[in-house]
C-alpha cells in the first residue's frame, strides 16, 4: 500500500500545529470561556467546549447568509493486489477549488472544480522485500465538476451531525479515448468540538462513481464504503485548515472500474483530503 496518503496528511497536520500557535483572537475566546466557567457556582458543572460555529469535516454548516471559499488537494490510492513479487496500485491526486453559501441555518449549497492526475504503479520486490522498484504507468488527466449540498441534522455546540451529497460530472482523458461519468458521493459527518481551535470528525463516505465509454470495457458502477476521521484546525474564527483520511473496500457493482489482479470485484482504497477554507 502506498505511503503517499499518510505523508500528505502528516505534513498538513504538522503545518497546522505550527501556524495555529499564538493566534491572539483565538486566545481571547479561550480566555473568555475560561472566565465564564470560573464564575460558576462551586459544584456546578462546567460547560464543555463549544467549538466554532462552522466547519468542514464535522456536522456544522456555514449559517444563513455566510459565504466560504476553499482550496486544497485530494488523493485516492487503490491497492489492486499482488502476484508473486509484484504488486499493483492505481493512484490519483486532485487539486480542487470551490465555494459554498449558507442558504439558511442547517443548509449549505456550493460548487467545486477538481483537476485530477491518475496513474498506475507496478512495484517489484527483490531480495526478500529489501529492495523495491516502482514503475509508473501512463498518466491520465481528468476533470470533475460537482454541486455541493450539506444538510445539518443537529448542532449542540460540542456535537454535530450532517449529511453531504456532492453529485457531478467527470471526464478522464486516456490516450485515444475519453471516459465520461457521474460522480455520486454521499457521506455522513459526526463532529466533536475539542476546543475553540480543534474539531474532529468521524466520517462515513460513499464516493460512488458511474463510468461509461471506457474502450474495451462495459460501463461500470463503483461503490466505495470508506470509514475514517478528519480534523478542522482554526487559525482564526473564519479561517481553518482541514484534513481527512478514510479507507475501506470499493465494490464493482457493475463492470470493473477497479479490478484486482486476481479478477476480484473488491479492492482496498484509501482517500486523503486536505485544504484551507475561509468564511466571509
Amino acid at each position: 500500500m502506498s505511503k503517499k496518503a499518510f505523508w500528505v496528511l502528516g505534513f498538513f497536520l504538522w503545518s497546522a500545529d505550527i501556524l495555529a500557535q499564538g493566534r491572539g483572537d483565538m486566545e481571547e475566546e479561550d480566555g473568555a470561556e475560561q472566565q465564564e466557567n470560573a464564575g460558576r457556582q462551586p459544584g456546578s458543572k462546567k460547560r464543555g467546549p463549544r467549538g466554532q460555529d462552522w466547519g468542514v469535516v464535522g456536522g456544522k454548516t456555514l449559517g444563513g447568509g455566510s459565504f466560504a471559499i476553499e482550496g486544497g488537494m485530494e488523493g485516492a490510492f487503490a491497492y489492486l493486489g499482488s502476484i508473486a513479487n509484484r504488486s499493483y496500485e492505481d493512484d490519483r491526486i486532485g487539486f480542487r477549488a470551490g465555494f459554498s453559501y449558507g442558504l439558511f441555518s442547517g443548509l449549505d449549497l456550493g460548487l467545486r472544480f477538481t483537476f485530477n492526475l491518475g496513474w498506475g504503479e507496478i512495484q517489484d520486490y527483490y531480495r526478500g522485500y529489501t529492495y523495491v522498484r516502482t514503475t509508473p504507468t501512463d498518466t491520465v488527466p481528468g476533470v470533475k465538476v460537482q454541486a455541493l449540498l450539506k444538510v445539518g441534522f443537529f448542532d449542540t455546540g460540542f456535537l454535530s451531525l450532517a449529511m453531504k451529497v456532492e453529485p457531478g460530472f467527470l471526464a478522464d482523458f486516456y490516450s485515444g479515448n475519453t471516459v465520461m461519468g457521474l460522480a455520486l458521493p454521499v457521506g455522513f459527518q459526526l463532529g466533536l468540538a475539542l476546543s475553540r481551535r480543534v474539531s474532529l470528525g468521524i466520517l462515513l463516505d460513499m464516493p460512488m462513481v458511474l463510468e461509461f465509454g471506457k474502450q474495451g470495457r462495459k460501463d461500470s458502477f463503483l461503490l466505495p464504503i470508506l470509514l475514517g476521521a478528519g480534523v478542522d484546525i482554526f487559525f482564526t474564527p473564519n479561517f481553518l485548515l482541514h484534513a481527512a483520511l478514510t479507507m475501506g473496500p470499493a465494490i464493482n457493482v457493475v463492470g470493473s472500474a477497479w479490478q484486482s489482479v486476481h479478477g476480484g470485484d473488491v479492492v482496498f482504497v484509501a482517500e486523503v483530503k486536505s485544504g484551507i477554507s475561509y468564511r466571509f
